[in-house]
């Protein structure tokens, strides 16, 4: 069976998985046994999905949980761009989803790669990397997109698309995501398009002079979004001649100012 076999890549791998500790445990398995990308790993259950710095991705059933193994020629410090490739991808794919469904609400990208709809946490990306002992690394890049389903956590707040009015299935929505993967490397271009990735995530997420607080080992950061740099790392400006180069940690929005509606 193939996800949405009616417009589905020719040229993309694809394995439908009824059940999986992880897609990018998976994804990584078969990297180390010998499969290159471009290849997609759709699982209908997972056991062990997990997100960022470890934490446990709850796969609930009948939300999207795949995994895109790619080989990448890029050199090795470009890597952390597809972080914001994947988001961009994945906000393609749900904003086209709430334009068919006739909602007028508009997904928000936070850095590094989460999409939140009205404040809320809609899909999350991870990504990680394996040698083989190949010229080119393998990335692993999962995607969590809650389609019908959100879970109830204090910590992080979520939402669905299907509180939306989204139907979508996930061998619909991953045919979706696939193709506007497909754009979204085109336009990074192996790290040479960067400048375009960066604008357009720049369009699509948080706006200059957001508050926002970091959570990073060591002490937490309060300052406002200044922008992305030419790598990909956050700016945050944390006094009147003070910025702040972010490479990594936990991003929250005030509540004052994280509404994405309608612009």
């Amino acid at each position: 069976m193939s996800a949405d076999s009616h417009s589905w890549p020719g040229f993309l791998g694809l394995s439908v998985l009824e059940e999986i500790d992880s897609t990018n445990a998976e994804a990584l398995r078969r990297a180390a046994a010998g499969l290159d990308g471009p290849h997609w790993f759709l699982a209908r259950r997972q056991s062990g999905g997990r997100g960022r710095q470890g934490r446990r991705w709850h796969s609930m059933p009948g939300n999207l949980l795949a995994t895109l193994l790619l080989t990448v020629r890029a050199p090795v410090c470009l890597l952390p761009q597809l972080s914001l490739v994947a988001a961009l991808a994945a906000f393609d794919m749900v904003a086209d989803a709430l334009r068919k469904a006739g909602n007028q609400v508009e997904p928000l990208l936070k850095w590094p790669n989460d999409l939140l709809l009205e404040g809320r946490k809609c899909a999350g990306i991870l990504l990680e990397t394996a040698s083989s002992g190949a010229s080119a690394p393998h990335v692993a890049l999962g995607f969590g997109v809650n389609l019908a389903r959100a879970p109830e956590e204090e910590a992080v707040k979520a939402t669905s698309l299907r509180h939306y009015g989204v139907e979508l299935e996930p061998e619909a929505a991953l045919g979706r995501l696939a193709r506007a993967m497909l754009a979204r490397l085109e336009q990074w271009d192996e790290g040479r398009g960067f400048g375009g990735t960066r604008q357009s995530w720049l369009r699509h997420a948080h706006k200059k002079g957001q508050e926002l607080r970091v959570r990073q080992p060591g002490a937490p950061l309060s300052g406002t979004f200044e922008t992305l740099d030419e790598d990909g790392a956050l700016i945050l400006r944390t006094g009147p001649d003070r910025t702040c180069r972010i490479l990594a940690g936990d991003i929250w929005l005030t509540e004052s100012t994280r509404s994405n509606r309608t612009r």
